[in-house]
């Protein structure tokens, strides 16, 4: 059975705010990383998981 992750990077939709960031998610599917519905800001969002961009 494949393990799936999803992470949730920002859900600001376009318009981010100081408390949440652009929209976009991480979906892990056997340790492989796909970006969906990426935004500005998203490289910081994955450091901040400990994922490299």
């Amino acid at each position: 059975m494949k393990e799936i992750k999803l992470t949730m990077l920002g859900t600001g939709s376009p318009i981010p705010t100081l408390e949440r960031a652009a929209s976009a998610q991480l979906l892990e599917m056997d340790e492989i990383p796909v970006l969906i519905d990426c935004g500005q800001e998203t490289t910081s969002q994955l450091q901040r998981i400990n994922v490299k961009p």
